[in-house]
């Protein structure tokens, strides 16, 4: 396959230059617009497979954009226009109105300026002596520094009015896209379609600011536009079409350059997201170890300038390219330029127009030519923005369809019994199920182990118990109540989740611990915060969390105290180890201090000492009314648990206290506990060290 064939041939699924409305076809784009190179180089090949290409987002609508053509614009602009002007009044319908005018008074000012200017060259071609000339034109000359005076007045006011709106429409698109991905199903926002077009939407929120500048700048060239037209057609309507043949190759020439640009922008992003890979690669912490002592970075360097190099042939080829076609362009308007000269002074020779009219002629069709280009490069970059914000509202609807239901009945707190009942659930992207057929009771008060091997469905399930995911089929009952039925957001006020891939929050150690229980509400008009700082010496429930996590032992590794940064991509920040952020976790959930509480792998990154304290802990957590979930693959840690269940493939295959599940002869939790306990009984005897698969002894 050839380079150009490469462009051709790719199917709409294969990557980020499908997308839209003709997802799964094959787009085919005419013989000259395919130059740009998509045949990955060595170093793309051998590092990372090929390109390194988003599903979705900046490259959703590329083909679609490089197919655009002059009609097709033509047809669409005004489409584009309304769904611009709409956003524009959403955000601020004064400052909207205020744009509109000053847009149109400056189209009108330079009518008058034109008009103007062929009176006065009127009264200075006319008969008679040169001074009674000059003082005859000083009205209309007056007329001129008048309108061009107020023309930049006018376009001073659509400057502020449009720098007022930019930043509302910007703002307003960010928060009403986090709102709903914020509030979406946890289902949803991990299947692979959502993320795609949730990563299309974000490049919708940068387009619709942009919209806002392009509708502004197509709005002044058209009326401009309609301005130097009107006054060309007053003085002879043969200058007219005229114009366009001066235009039309500036058009084509434009629309052309920035269709190449447009492409070649995708091929030098392929090659940025590999070179910043690469500049991560060799300046992370995480990575100098293995690069020192295996000898990577020369061989990585020698990557990233072969990728420098394919990158700089192509910026050579595009300049060349751009250089052709606004030869070739310029050659054609300078044909269309002389031949309207030609006409204009065939109209001089004949005496169908007079001096002063051609003068004024030669500035409307500057004026008009420059108009009409502006319109087309404006459109051209209206046309991009408008498929992405179709992908901001796309997004935005799907997210509030599915959406975690804030209705419902209230919520039964604590609750003496929560039932699962003939439980399944099946992920969006799988076909297989994560859960199939479980039924549990948990008890308030009561601590249940929920124990398998890795993809048994541990996680899965807590999350169900957690109301992150809605059953696939079957029921989950509050006291008997079915959650379905239950105020979701309200019930998730009652869980409180130390899952096995927690969250580092880059934010203070203190606030690391306080997301737990975020106080509600968020900044006032001026954008100051509502929540004063936290006294987190002064806070019992801060520091009875602390306790529970151990995470005191934080305090000698930050120089501020709570207050200290912990994220080292800042000035200032500090460096948690694995262990450390782990205790946060542990205290967040403490901090939140909710009924039902649900520890997935709590304790994977603690010391043995601190392990046993955890446990320790959380047994009390159930002894003082808490209802606790704990998923765990030491078997140990679940020998006090009042109830454990053991998943296999998303089922449960047993399900007993400890004593209980001990006494089956050939139980899987049984040859389990068996299993962990030789292993480490073997590493004790070995070297006095229990393996990491069952700190805390057996």
């Amino acid at each position: 396959m050839t380079q150009d064939e490469a462009v051709t041939a790719t199917p709409a699924s294969d990557g980020p230059e499908s997308g839209g409305d003709n997802a799964g076809t094959r787009w085919r784009l005419p013989r000259q617009r395919r130059r740009v190179p998509r045949v990955p180089g060595r170093s793309a090949r051998a590092l990372f497979g090929g390109w390194l290409e988003y599903e979705g987002g900046y490259g959703r609508h590329v083909k679609a954009w490089q197919a655009l053509t002059l009609r097709q614009m033509a047809r669409t602009l005004p489409q584009s226009l309304r769904k611009a002007v709409a956003l524009a009044w959403s955000a601020d319908p004064r400052a909207a109105l205020t744009v509109l005018a000053a847009e149109i008074a400056q189209g009108v000012m330079g009518a008058v300026g034109l008009l103007a200017t062929n009176s006065a060259l009127v009264q200075l071609f006319a008969a008679g002596p040169t001074p009674d000339r000059v003082r005859a034109s000083f009205p209309a000359l007056l007329s001129i520094v008048a309108a061009a005076a107020l023309g930049q007045v006018c376009a001073g006011v659509s400057t502020v009015a449009t720098g007022r709106l930019e930043p509302k429409v910007e703002r307003a698109a960010d928060e009403e896209l986090l709102t709903c991905a914020s509030r979406v199903e946890l289902a949803t926002l991990e299947d692979p379609e959502f993320v795609g077009l949730l990563e299309a939407a974000r490049a919708g929120c940068d387009s619709a600011r942009q919209m806002l500048g392009s509708a502004v700048g197509i709005i002044g060239a058209v009326i401009s536009l309609i301005a130097a037209g009107s006054v060309l057609a007053v003085l002879h309507p043969v200058l007219l079409p005229m114009l366009g043949l001066i235009v039309v190759p500036h058009a084509y020439g434009t629309l052309a350059t920035s269709r190449r640009t447009y492409a070649s922008r995708r091929t030098w992003l392929d090659h940025e997201r590999m070179l910043d890979q690469l500049s991560y690669l060799l300046t992370s912490q995480s990575t100098g170890h293995e690069l020192r002592v295996h000898g990577g970075a020369d061989h990585l360097l020698d990557h990233f300038r072969g990728l420098s190099m394919d990158a700089e042939a192509e910026q050579v080829r595009l300049a060349r390219a751009t250089a052709a076609t606004n030869i070739v362009a310029a050659a054609a308007s300078g044909i269309a330029t002389g031949l309207t000269y030609v006409v204009l002074g065939w109209l001089l020779l004949s005496s169908r127009v007079p001096l002063s009219t051609a003068g004024t002629a030669v500035l409307a069709i500057r004026s008009g030519s420059s108009g009409l280009r502006t319109v087309v490069q404006q459109a051209s970059r209206l046309f991009a923005d408008v498929l992405y914000f179709d992908d901001f509202r796309t997004a935005c609807a799907t997210a509030r369809e599915h959406a975690v239901p804030d209705t419902g009945l209230p919520v039964p707190e604590p609750p003496a019994l929560i039932e699962l009942s003939d439980v399944s659930f099946t992920y969006p992207d799988k076909d297989a199920p994560a859960l199939d057929g479980v039924s549990l009771a948990i008890p308030q008060g009561s601590v249940v182990a929920l124990v398998g091997e890795n993809g048994s469905g541990k996680s899965t399930l807590a999350k169900i118990i957690a109301a992150c995911y809605a059953p696939s089929a079957g029921t989950v009952m509050w006291d008997g109540v079915d959650v379905a039925a239950l105020n979701r957001a309200e019930l998730q006020g009652h869980v409180a989740l130390v899952s096995q891939e927690f969250v580092h929050w880059p934010f203070t150690a203190g606030y690391n611990i306080r997301m737990g229980r975020a106080p509600a509400g968020g900044a006032d008009g001026a954008g100051a915060p509502i929540e004063a700082m936290p006294d987190y010496d002064a806070d019992p429930a801060f520091s009875a969390a602390v306790a529970f996590a151990g995470a005191e032992a934080l305090l000698p590794n930050l120089p501020r105290g709570w207050d200290t940064l912990v994220s080292r991509s800042f000035a200032g920040g500090a460096q948690l180890s694995g262990g450390e952020w782990q205790r946060t976790a542990i205290g967040r959930a403490a901090f939140r201090d909710a009924e039902l509480m649900i520890f997935d792998e709590p304790t994977a990154a603690l010391d043995p000492a601190a392990e046993i304290a955890a446990y320790d802990n959380v047994r009390r957590l159930a002894d003082s009314g808490h209802t606790v979930v704990l998923v765990s693959h030491r078997m140990a840690s679940t020998r006090r648990a009042d109830r454990i269940v053991v998943l296999d493939h998303g089922r449960v295959v047993e399900n007993g206290t400890w004593d209980e599940l001990m006494a089956l002869p050939n139980g899987r939790y049984r040859t389990m506990f068996g299993l962990q306990a030789a292993e480490f009984a073997t590493k004790k005897a070995g070297n006095g060290h229990a393996p990491d698969a069952e700190r805390g002894g057996a």
